[in-house]
Protein backbone atom coordinates (compact mmCIF):
# COMPACT_ATOMS: atom_id res chain seq x y z
CA UNK A 1 0.00 0.00 0.00
CA UNK A 2 1.19 3.50 -0.85
CA UNK A 3 0.48 6.02 1.92
CA UNK A 4 0.51 9.70 0.99
CA UNK A 5 0.06 12.48 3.56
CA UNK A 6 -1.46 15.75 2.39
CA UNK A 7 -2.88 19.12 3.30
CA UNK A 8 -6.62 19.59 3.78
CA UNK A 9 -7.16 21.50 0.51
CA UNK A 10 -5.89 18.58 -1.60
CA UNK A 11 -7.54 15.96 0.61
CA UNK A 12 -10.93 17.65 0.14
CA UNK A 13 -10.46 17.89 -3.66
CA UNK A 14 -9.73 14.16 -3.83
CA UNK A 15 -12.67 13.36 -1.57
CA UNK A 16 -14.99 15.46 -3.78
CA UNK A 17 -13.71 13.70 -6.93
CA UNK A 18 -12.23 16.93 -8.33
CA UNK A 19 -8.65 15.63 -8.29
CA UNK A 20 -7.75 12.33 -10.00
CA UNK A 21 -3.97 12.80 -10.23
CA UNK A 22 -1.58 13.28 -7.34
CA UNK A 23 1.84 14.75 -8.08
CA UNK A 24 4.92 14.24 -5.94
CA UNK A 25 8.42 15.58 -6.45
CA UNK A 26 10.70 12.72 -7.52
CA UNK A 27 13.69 13.83 -5.45
CA UNK A 28 11.69 13.81 -2.19
CA UNK A 29 9.66 10.64 -2.89
CA UNK A 30 12.15 8.09 -4.22
CA UNK A 31 10.13 5.20 -2.75
CA UNK A 32 7.63 5.69 -5.61
CA UNK A 33 10.23 4.74 -8.24
CA UNK A 34 9.50 1.01 -7.81
CA UNK A 35 5.87 1.60 -8.86
CA UNK A 36 6.61 3.52 -12.09
CA UNK A 37 5.32 1.62 -15.10
CA UNK A 38 3.84 -1.24 -13.10
CA UNK A 39 0.71 -2.77 -14.59
CA UNK A 40 -0.55 -4.10 -11.26
CA UNK A 41 -2.88 -1.58 -9.56
CA UNK A 42 -1.63 -0.37 -6.19
CA UNK A 43 -3.81 0.49 -3.20
CA UNK A 44 -3.27 4.12 -2.19
CA UNK A 45 -4.22 5.61 1.16
CA UNK A 46 -4.44 9.40 1.25
CA UNK A 47 -4.10 10.70 4.81
CA UNK A 48 -5.19 14.12 5.99
CA UNK A 49 -1.94 15.25 7.61
CA UNK A 50 -0.29 12.63 9.78
CA UNK A 51 -3.37 10.88 11.15
CA UNK A 52 -3.47 7.68 13.14
CA UNK A 53 -4.29 4.33 11.53
CA UNK A 54 -7.66 4.29 13.32
CA UNK A 55 -8.70 7.80 12.18
CA UNK A 56 -10.61 6.50 9.17
CA UNK A 57 -12.50 9.78 8.66
CA UNK A 58 -9.13 11.30 7.74
CA UNK A 59 -8.31 8.61 5.16
CA UNK A 60 -9.34 8.08 1.55
CA UNK A 61 -8.59 4.88 -0.34
CA UNK A 62 -7.96 4.60 -4.05
CA UNK A 63 -6.40 2.29 -6.58
CA UNK A 64 -3.73 3.41 -9.02
CA UNK A 65 -4.48 3.54 -12.72
CA UNK A 66 -0.94 4.54 -13.67
CA UNK A 67 2.22 5.87 -12.05
CA UNK A 68 4.75 7.62 -14.24
CA UNK A 69 7.55 10.14 -14.00
CA UNK A 70 7.17 13.48 -15.79
CA UNK A 71 10.27 15.47 -16.76
CA UNK A 72 8.76 18.66 -15.35
CA UNK A 73 6.01 19.51 -12.92
CA UNK A 74 5.41 22.98 -14.40
CA UNK A 75 1.95 22.02 -15.73
CA UNK A 76 0.85 20.26 -12.54
CA UNK A 77 -0.56 21.57 -9.27
CA UNK A 78 3.02 21.52 -7.93
CA UNK A 79 4.08 24.05 -10.59
CA UNK A 80 7.80 23.22 -10.24
CA UNK A 81 10.50 22.84 -12.87
CA UNK A 82 11.70 19.47 -11.63
CA UNK A 83 10.77 15.83 -12.32
CA UNK A 84 7.53 14.71 -10.65
CA UNK A 85 5.63 11.47 -10.23
CA UNK A 86 2.16 11.54 -11.78
CA UNK A 87 -0.08 9.15 -9.85
CA UNK A 88 -3.40 8.68 -11.62
CA UNK A 89 -5.97 7.03 -9.38
CA UNK A 90 -9.58 6.00 -8.96
CA UNK A 91 -11.37 6.25 -5.62
CA UNK A 92 -12.57 3.11 -3.90
CA UNK A 93 -16.07 3.02 -2.41
CA UNK A 94 -14.91 1.25 0.73
CA UNK A 95 -11.77 0.64 2.74
CA UNK A 96 -9.97 -2.37 1.22
CA UNK A 97 -9.53 -5.51 3.24
CA UNK A 98 -5.95 -6.65 3.41
CA UNK A 99 -5.09 -10.31 3.35
CA UNK A 100 -2.17 -11.33 5.52
CA UNK A 101 -0.34 -14.51 4.64
CA UNK A 102 1.12 -16.44 7.54
CA UNK A 103 3.37 -19.41 7.01
CA UNK A 104 2.92 -22.19 9.54
CA UNK A 105 5.62 -24.81 9.89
Amino acid sequence: MIVLHMKKVWFEKIKAGEKTHEYRECEKNKFLEKFVGTTEPQIIRFDLGYCGIDETEKQIFATSKSIKCLESGKNTDLAIDAPVYDIEFELLNAMPTMAIEIEVE
